[in-house]
């Protein structure tokens, strides 16, 4: 499976700042493991949901207090663009 990911300006400078809670290979992971459980290719352990709202169309994942979200374009490769990187409080806002 090929996946192209791509960082808004706003996570490379909250992994930039915080490089001892998450880097960009964790994130990386992450997100293989969303695409795989979303596409139901592979039965996997991993807390990522649709979201609602004002991020409908969006997915999150979550990563003990940090959450991460992104969206996918299903079309020849999987192209994913990771939108947001916070805490658990501030990143909805």
């Amino acid at each position: 499976m090929r996946v192209e990911i791509f960082y808004s300006k706003e996570v490379d400078k909250f992994i930039e700042n915080n490089q001892n809670l998450i880097s960009k290979i964790e994130i990386e992971k992450l997100i293989i493991l969303s695409i795989k459980k979303i596409t139901k290719i592979e039965v996997v352990s991993i807390d990522v949901m649709a979201m609602k709202g004002n991020y409908n169309g969006y997915f999150r994942i979550r990563k003990g207090k940090l959450r991460i979200i992104f969206r996918i374009n299903l079309e020849m490769i999987h192209i994913v663009t990771v939108e947001k990187i916070d805490f658990r409080g501030s990143v909805y806002k």
